[in-house]
């Protein structure tokens, strides 16, 4: 299935795209995973990353989509769309896994130098592979840091 340029389409990938980038709001209860590889990562997703290319749900967004749009990491913050919100990286696990504090959005991500990989579903189903399947409100981003 690849996206036409009808309407119904675009409010569909829109939606798709509304659902992945309210994954990441406001502080949670629970403290950062504190271990060597988490931290070296945290330093190093910190920076302004273009969206390359993204899938939701397994589909393609339509060509332009995300011209302009970028992932601004500072801190334990994420700018994306407007809207700062709070992420927690653990590095321990395989694949590495990567939480969004209280929107319900749980994800892992691959982090090779200046390439960033994010694949994000709801909090009781968190992606096991960098992929998107039809009714799975998965959403996949590949990053590059931005120069």
């Amino acid at each position: 299935m690849h996206w036409g340029l009808s309407v119904t389409n675009v409010k569909s990938f829109l939606l798709c795209l509304f659902i992945a980038s309210s994954f990441i709001a406001t502080p949670s209860c629970s403290g950062p995973v504190q271990n060597d590889q988490s931290n070296k990562d945290h330093e190093a997703i910190q920076g302004e990353w273009e969206i390359v290319d993204a899938e939701s749900n397994g589909v393609p967004p339509p060509p332009g989509m995300f011209d302009h749009a970028k992932f601004v990491f500072s801190g334990n913050k994420l700018a994306l769309l407007g809207k700062d919100r709070t992420f927690e990286l653990d590095a321990t696990k395989n694949p590495k896994q990567i939480d969004f504090k209280n929107v319900g959005q749980i994800g892992i991500y691959e982090l090779n130098g200046d390439n960033l990989k994010l694949c994000v579903g709801p909090a009781d189903d968190r992606p096991k592979e960098f992929k998107t399947r039809p009714r799975t409100d998965h959403s996949l981003f590949l990053l590059r840091r931005k120069r």
